[in-house]
């Protein structure tokens, strides 16, 4: 039975949600950009950009932190951090607006089996097709580059016409998720670079929360 990984992300700018995975003996740290365009209805386009810095240690946990520009004229960021262990099945978010704290929460169990659509919704469920791309690389790294269109008829999700997204990735077994581009009618034309990748186990102390939220999340683990 397949299993699906999922966490309360609705608080996470949608730039900021690269698909990850949990390797175990490949400990790494890298810096992404993800730099997300939309067209406007008078034809203009808002261009949105997030930073985001991933470790994961030697056992697969991993962190994720996102720097996120503040809209409506703002100055400064939304940092948004999240720690996941597969082996516990327990992940850890925070996030924190120019460095002030604003929530922390701990989400158990983050597998649950996948269930099969209804017959009666099957029609209106995604199609999505795989296509191998071939070998490559990126910033020196070997990867595997893959296209994944999902077609997404009328009704399936709200949406009064079909529609297809077309992600393309580039992917390290490794290292995971290394470079993407997403077209995406809905959310625009989105695409992650590598801005740098460092081998080699992160400091522990990144995989504890700052000791301000420590105490927060240290009352819901009771």
């Amino acid at each position: 039975m397949k299993l699906l990984f999922f966490i309360a992300l609705t608080a996470i700018p949608a730039a900021a949600q690269i698909q990850r995975s949990s390797i175990k003996g490949h400990p790494v740290t890298m810096v992404q950009q993800t730099t997300t365009t939309r067209t406007l209805s008078d034809g203009s386009h808002l261009a949105t950009a997030t930073t985001e810095t991933f470790y994961r240690n030697a056992q697969g946990v991993y962190r994720s932190d996102t720097a996120t520009p503040i809209q409506q004229g703002r100055q400064g960021f939304t940092h948004t951090a999240q720690i996941i262990n597969m082996d516990t099945r327990e992940a850890t978010y925070w996030t924190t607006v120019d460095d002030r704290p604003q929530q922390s929460s701990i989400s158990r169990n983050i597998m649950q089996a996948a269930t099969p659509a209804p017959d009666a919704l099957a029609g209106s469920m995604p199609k999505v097709k795989w296509e191998e791309l071939g070998t490559g690389e990126e910033n020196g790294i070997p990867c595997k580059r893959r296209r994944i269109t999902t077609n997404y008829p009328a009704n399936s999700y709200g949406n009064d016409r079909a529609y297809s997204v077309v992600q393309e990735q580039c992917e390290s077994p490794d290292c995971g998720l290394l470079t993407q581009t997403i077209d995406n009618p809905a959310s625009g034309h989105r695409v992650t670079t590598l801005q740098s990748l460092t081998p080699g186990e992160p400091d522990p102390s990144v995989f504890q929360p700052p000791a301000d939220m420590q105490e927060k999340l240290r009352s819901q683990r009771q």
